[in-house]
């Protein structure tokens, strides 16, 4: 039985890689680089690290500049662009514990949440600036749940890549694998899913 969820948010909680793809596209024209959104977005499902480095490499782009020329665009974007998969409050409301999300994204995940309101859904936000190790390593979950003593075989990490996966299984919780976009991983997670449409865990 799950009782405690602990969320991804990029790809995860709110449907956003269609809207970074284009805007990492853009930013490729900025160094008149032509590359489609589709091939874009199977980079960024890795991490937006790895398109980074993908895309520097590839055309001989300064990525330090790169990333601050796409960290400037993407906090300029409108909340309203990036919206919720359907039914998450479904599952966020499913649950008889508490909702959490650990993510790489900055600050600005607290712009998306409070445009839609859901901020107050959640006992914790971890996000980019809390410092915490990137995923796969654990320990931002281990914190999670030490501090609210949560148990383990109850605490679900709910992700949409394969470091989600096995960030999960890190710290000894139960994983989903959020299939949003019809990529498939090497790794085997407690539960697969591409729709929150009538799903409970």
């Amino acid at each position: 039985m799950v009782k405690h969820i602990i969320w991804d948010f990029d790809g995860t909680l709110f449907n956003t890689y269609p809207e970074i793809s284009k805007v990492f596209q853009k930013v490729l024209q900025e160094y008149n680089v032509e590359e489609k959104t589709s091939d874009i977005l199977k980079n960024l499902h890795f991490s937006l690290w790895h398109a980074y480095s993908v895309y520097s490499k590839k055309h001989n782009l300064d990525l330090t500049q790169l990333q601050k020329t796409f960290s400037n665009l993407d906090e300029q974007m409108n909340p309203g662009t990036l919206k919720p998969f359907d039914n998450v409050i479904d599952i966020i409301n499913s649950i008889k514990g508490n909702n959490y999300i650990f993510t790489h994204r900055g600050i600005s995940t607290y712009k998306y949440l409070n445009y839609y309101d859901y901020t107050k859904y959640f006992m914790e936000i971890i996000t980019r600036e809390d410092g915490f190790k990137r995923k796969p390593n654990p320990q931002a979950i281990n914190y999670l749940l030490k501090k609210y003593n949560l148990e383990k075989e109850k605490t679900i990490y709910i992700g949409d890549r394969l470091i989600d996966v096995q960030c999960a299984k890190n710290a000894g919780v139960q994983s989903c694998y959020f299939n949003s976009h019809n990529i498939e991983i090497d790794e085997q997670a407690n539960y697969t899913i591409n729709s929150y449409i009538n799903f409970k865990f």
